[in-house]
């Protein structure tokens, strides 16, 4: 069966499999001989650097007393570079001309306020107010909504970072796995379409709470003139086969290199993930590195947000320790190299949904959009359609 427990063999297989897919993906062809002993040597380094790096964080310290006047509670110093950076890339992929932003599974929308607020920033005057929608199953404390509410209006001048003044929020509160974008999000009127468009963003949205989020887009209507998403990852370990939009893609990716890709294998994928965050550990002793700080997710930060309710993938005794498949293989990217090599396979796979199904002939790249030492899950992913 689909969930069926899996054997070491199998489990050494999957490892190769997607060390070849990674490396067909991403790698430089010098570095794609072909044969298993080549696979082995691929360094956590090489895994990491195959992804570029585009830190688009600039003036923090002029968006810190932005956010600081505003009272903007963003979670701290590193949050705020990385709203920063994701702001640098909707404002370098997207623009700024009449767009209306959905932030989903938007917690406190803190992420889609800043954005928001730097893209009212620097439009004219003449333009429309930015419309932001955050959607959320639950309500939150220290809002997007109520820093708008209690905006005062004489606070704002031309120079400044951040317009609020010219944002209209509105929060639909619904889980990501019911929402329906027709009825949340109101279609731009149509002697604005040609103008107007619709980027949807999410920062370290959980796991399944991504692949949701990209389904609900699927269903939008024509009106929504829905042009970019700009969507950074996390928690890859609480993707599940059945709501995992890249399913198709992965299906293809693996058909070559494992026979009968499936569930069972995905399942054991994502709980793989976790080990990119993982310190250095003893391998013989199966109890030292597994867990992560008290308090933290899987991306070692204290806030991101699922938008959805979630379980357990499977039985934790199912699966087979990336630390053992390691050690077997002597593989020299070690744990975290693996379990970021198949993240960013997880990723690949929500980006050709995304190309394929959300916005055909639209440009996908995938960047690291700040450098680990901010947050380990630093992945983001960008798709814009030409004008």
């Amino acid at each position: 069966g689909g969930k069926a427990e899996m054997d070491l063999g199998r489990a050494k297989e999957l490892a190769l499999a997607t060390l070849r897919v990674f490396r067909a993906l991403f790698l430089r062809p010098a570095n794609t001989e072909e044969g298993g002993g080549s696979l082995a040597n691929i360094s956590e380094m090489e895994l990491y650097d195959a992804i570029p790096l585009a830190d688009l964080s600039s003036a923090e310290e002029e968006l810190a007393k932005a956010v600081s006047k505003h009272r903007i509670k963003v979670g701290g110093a590193k949050h705020l570079k990385q709203i920063d950076s994701m702001t640098g890339h909707v404002l370098k992929s997207v623009g700024t001309k009449n767009l209306q932003v959905v932030e989903m599974g938007s917690g406190r929308g803190m992420t889609g306020l800043v954005v928001s607020g730097k893209i009212s920033a620097l439009q004219s005057e003449r333009e429309n107010n930015t419309k932001l929608f955050l959607i959320e199953r639950s309500g939150s404390r220290a809002k997007a909504d109520t820093r708008i509410r209690n905006r005062a209006d004489g606070e704002y001048t031309k120079g400044d970072t951040l317009r609020l003044d010219r944002v209209d929020v509105k929060r639909i509160t619904c889980d990501l796995a019911h929402v329906d974008i027709t009825k949340a999000v109101p279609a731009v009127p149509e002697v604005e379409r040609r103008n107007a468009s619709t980027l949807a963003i999410a920062k370290h949205l959980c796991g399944a709470g991504t692949d949701l989020a990209l389904k609900s887009l699927s269903h939008r209507h024509e009106g929504l003139n829905f042009t970019s998403c700009v969507f950074a990852t996390c928690c890859h370990g609480l993707c599940n086969w059945s709501d995992y939009v890249g399913r198709d893609c992965l299906l293809e990716l693996f058909a070559s290199h494992l026979p009968f890709f499936g569930e069972r294998d995905f399942a054991q994928l994502a709980r793989w993930t976790a080990a990119a965050v993982l310190d250095d550990v003893v391998v013989d002793d199966p109890n030292k590195g597994r867990k992560l700080p008290k308090g933290k997710g899987q991306d070692g930060e204290n806030e991101h947000s699922s938008g959805v309710f979630s379980s357990a993938n499977a039985n934790e005794d199912s699966f087979i320790s990336i630390h053992k498949v390691v050690k077997e293989l002597g593989l020299a990217c070690g744990h975290r190299g693996l379990g970021r090599a198949v993240q960013r396979v997880i990723d690949h796979g929500r980006c050709e949904y995304i190309r394929s199904v959300l916005l055909p002939g639209c440009s996908v790249e995938m960047k690291h959009y700040v450098p680990k030492s901010v947050t380990p899950q630093n992945c983001l992913i960008v798709a814009t359609t030409p004008d």
